[in-house]
């Protein structure tokens, strides 16, 4: 396996979102989710078994830009960095 990454996630409560956080942690990446709805993000780290090490999971409107900024802050400072940004928010009208 390649050296573990800090990937940042967007939109990782459904869809393509959720299924590239399952991915990476997997895989053996540490991973910064965040999504509208945090109870989604946290009932992920649930159905994977994920500790807070391995999946920092985050509320975050990625319309708000102090929100997205906070986000990556956050998650600089709990995993030293990130490695990779998968910007995948989306909107589905509901």
């Amino acid at each position: 396996m390649s050296e573990s990454k800090v990937i940042f996630i967007t939109g990782g409560t459904s869809g393509i979102g959720k299924a590239t956080v399952r991915a990476a942690l997997a895989t053996g990446h540490r991973v910064a989710a965040s999504g509208r709805d945090l109870g989604k993000l946290d009932g992920l780290r649930q159905e994977l078994g994920a500790s807070p090490d391995q999946l920092l999971t985050l509320p975050m409107d990625p319309t708000a830009f102090a929100a997205v900024q906070n986000g990556v802050d956050v998650a600089i400072s709990a995993f030293g960095g990130i490695d990779v940004a998968i910007p995948n928010a989306g909107y589905d009208g509901e």
